[in-house]
Order: C-alpha cells, then sequence, then structure tokens
C-alpha cells in the first residue's frame, strides 16, 4: 500500500467514525427517506443492520458528502473537516479540501487496465480522469456506463463505496434526465449554476429514475418509438479494411481507439435522423447496438451496403427493460456488525493477519507462521493451516460471506525465505 493509499484509508476510516458519533448518527432517519425520495415508504428499520449492505454504502456515500444536517444546513464533510481541525494533520487537509467538491456522477470508460486502473470520462462535463483500482477495474468493459464517486487523494483519483454499471444504451437517458433538470435547477436557484452543485444536491435523484425506468420499462426516444436494447452481431472478415472503410466515413466517429482486441464507432446522424448507435468491432466479429428496432433495421441496411461481403449477418436480439439487470461492483453479503463497508472489512482482516503472522501457534509447536518457515517439520505444519484456511475462505466466498484472499499471506511469507 503506497502512501496516498495509506492517506485515502486513513480518512476513510475517520469519516466512517465520524458518522457514528450520536450528533451525526441521530440524523440517518430521517436522511434515509430523504434520500429514498420516497413519501410513501411505510417501512420503518428498526436496527441499521437490518438495511442491505449495498443500500447502506450508497447511502452513507451520500450522507458523507452530499446530505445537509437539518440543524445548520451543511454538508457532512464540511462539519467533519471544522469538528475535527485539531485531529487531522496537514496533508490531510490538503485531501479533505478535494474531497469536498467531489461528486458522484456518470462516466464513460475511455480505457481498463485490469488489476491497475481504468480512464474515466464523466458524461456532463467530458472531464476525463484516471480512477486507480485493483478490483473494480477487473469487472468493467469498454461498452459499461458507471456511476460512482472517484476521490482525488494527492495526484491520484480511488473510488468511494459502491461502482454502480450500466449498459452504455442507457447513456441518452442519463443525459437526457441531466439536461432537463439542470435547467430546471438554475431557473430555481436563480443563478448560473455548476453541475457539481446541482450533483450534490440532486445527482442521487438520476438513480432513482434509472431504477425507476427500469422497474416501469415503458420508456420511449426522442423519435417516439420504444426504447429498448436492440443489437445485431455479423462475422467479419478483413478487420483492418473494415476499419479503414470507418474511418473514412464522416457519418461515423472513433469512440474508443485503445485496445487492439476492441474498438469502437459512434453514429449519431443516419438518413438525416439522429439515432444513438454504438458499432463494436473485435477480431473477427461486428456487434452494432440501438436503442430502437428501427435505427437497427436502418443501420444494418446502411452496413451491409457499405461493407459489403467483409460482413455476414449472424442473429439480432433485443431486451426491454424488463430483462435487464444493473451490474453492481461486488457481491452481496452480510457484513459482520460494526462494519458498513466491505473495503473497511478487507482492512479489519489485514490488519488482523499482519499481526497473526508473527503470533505464536500452539499448532506449530510455539512458533509463529513466519517462524514456522525455518524448519521443514513446522513448515507442512503451516502449510496445512494455510491450505484449511483457503478451504473455509472458499466456502465462505461461495456461500456469499465475507471472505479473506488467503493468497496475501503466502505472498507476505514468501518474502521472508528471500
Amino acid at each position: 500500500m503506497n502512501s496516498n493509499e495509506q492517506l485515502e484509508n486513513s480518512l476513510r476510516l475517520k469519516l466512517l467514525d465520524f458518522v457514528e458519533l450520536p450528533h451525526i448518527h441521530a440524523q440517518t432517519t430521517e436522511a434515509f427517506y430523504i434520500w429514498q425520495d420516497n413519501p410513501d415508504t411505510i417501512i420503518v428499520y428498526e436496527d441499521e443492520d437490518d438495511l442491505d449492505n449495498e443500500l447502506y454504502e450508497r447511502f452513507l456515500d451520500w450522507f458523507i458528502f452530499d446530505f445537509k444536517t437539518f440543524d445548520n444546513n451543511s454538508r457532512l464533510i464540511d462539519i467533519f473537516v471544522k469538528d475535527s481541525d485539531d485531529n487531522i494533520s496537514s496533508s490531510e487537509l490538503k485531501v479533505l479540501r478535494e474531497w469536498k467538491n467531489s461528486t458522484r456522477s456518470y462516466f464513460e470508460i475511455r480505457d481498463i487496465v485490469p488489476g491497475q486502473y481504468c480512464v474515466l470520462v464523466e458524461l456532463f462535463s467530458e472531464k476525463e480522469i484516471t480512477v486507480h483500482d485493483t478490483i473494480i477495474s477487473n469487472n468493467l468493459n469498454l461498452t459499461d456506463i458507471i456511476c460512482a464517486r472517484p476521490l482525488k487523494t494527492n495526484d491520484q483519483y480511488y473510488f468511494f463505496s459502491l461502482v454502480s454499471i450500466y449498459p452504455l444504451v442507457f447513456k441518452p437517458l442519463i443525459l437526457e434526465y441531466f439536461n432537463n433538470n439542470f435547467k430546471s435547477y438554475e431557473v430555481e436557484i436563480g443563478k448560473q449554476e455548476n453541475n457539481i452543485n446541482y450533483l450534490k444536491d440532486y445527482g442521487y435523484l438520476i438513480g432513482k429514475h434509472i431504477d425507476d425506468v427500469i422497474k416501469h420499462p415503458h420508456y420511449l426516444t426522442p423519435e417516439g418509438e420504444d426504447f429498448v436494447v436492440a443489437r445485431s452481431e455479423y462475422v467479419t472478415k478483413k478487420r483492418t479494411q473494415i476499419i479503414n472503410i470507418i474511418n473514412k466515413n464522416s457519418n461515423f466517429s472513433l469512440l474508443n481507439n485503445t485496445s487492439d482486441d476492441l474498438i469502437i464507432f459512434r453514429l449519431d446522424v443516419l438518413d438525416g435522423k439522429q439515432v444513438d448507435i454504438h458499432i463494436e468491432l473485435e477480431d473477427k466479429k461486428m456487434i452494432v447496438n440501438c436503442n430502437s428496432i428501427s435505427s437497427l433495421d436502418m443501420v444494418k441496411t446502411y452496413l451491409e451496403k457499405l461493407l459489403n461481403d467483409l460482413i455476414s449477418h449472424k442473429i439480432d436480439s433485443s431486451k426491454n427493460f424488463n430483462d435487464l439487470s444493473v451490474k453492481e461492483e461486488t457481491q452481496s453479503f452480510k457484513l459482520p456488525k460494526g462494519v458498513r463497508s466491505k473495503k473497511q472489512f478487507n482492512s479489519e482482516l489485514d490488519k488482523y493477519y499482519s499481526e497473526w503472522i508473527d503470533t505464536p501457534l500452539s499448532q506449530l509447536d510455539g512458533l509463529s507462521p513466519r517462524k514456522a518457515l525455518l524448519t521443514p517439520e513446522t513448515r507442512k505444519k503451516l502449510d496445512t493451516i494455510l491450505v484449511e484456511l483457503e478451504l473455509l475462505y472458499e466456502d465462505a466466498r461461495k456461500a456469499g460471506e465475507p471472505y479473506y484472499e488467503v493468497n496475501k499471506l503466502r505472498e507476505e511469507l514468501q518474502k521472508t525465505m528471500i
């Protein structure tokens, strides 16, 4: 863990502790119903531990950074900085000033290096940022739209809380909702506003809108057609020739060219009509994505004429919102009492095993796991313990329960052998 990660993790834990203070914690129930934006909700949670962990983590993201308290109309992150002034360092204060202006927003993925980072472009400002991440980056695709809160810690960004993942065809829905409501927001405030203030005040409603669309799937395109996810798959040959032909056609724009394996083109206007079409080119496959059946029929005719025998049609498919599911960054499971996020849980386990590795164990004849490596007999006993731990946590993982990556222990022990 580098210095930025340590600083980010330390501040995260301090914020979570701050939320548990009685005068802050007392506001969570009313804040939760504001965030739910559902005045007809009659469910009363007698204990916060009854809340779904992923639901609570999304709420906590909003509660910490965007919610304004009832008593003085200040955001919690601002109160935290003010109340903790004597307990935070100058380096922490510098980072917190960046975090205060953070938003949970929507991003298109420009590039991914799995296990390392992803490059994002915000839909509303077109600002590009690189987020360093070892887990979520393994589960993203270049054709995803994500909702996330990237936090800047010195010169690096990290994700805070869960990342919601949507199909690319949700992009026009998100932009249309934002554009319409941002204009109303400016009228309400009575002055020229920026999208940061809007997202902090009302950005959470975008996700509610998407959820509502999924639950009530009748939605129309600007042309008045039913909004569906329509796609057509083609078998291709001479991929380079296809790319050259599309590149020379002014109707197309290159959306992504960061991977030799996948290139994405966008088509915004066809036969004088506004469309939203994405074309994915892989090695021997081309996939066309649209948001209506008529758009798909129109672009198929256009592409088959443009590319001729370089492509051959394979299959068409379409889905309405009843068939769509929103992917989440993590599998849902019940965290231990008092632990509010997977990152906090992982941090606690890392701390436990960093101490365990140097703790004398009776199973190892009174030696610590690190010292047990020094003799063949105790090394064999240690390996048995590690195998048992791996089986235990693998069963937990399959059951949807919290688990620990025992390979991290093995890697740390391996350093002792070098």
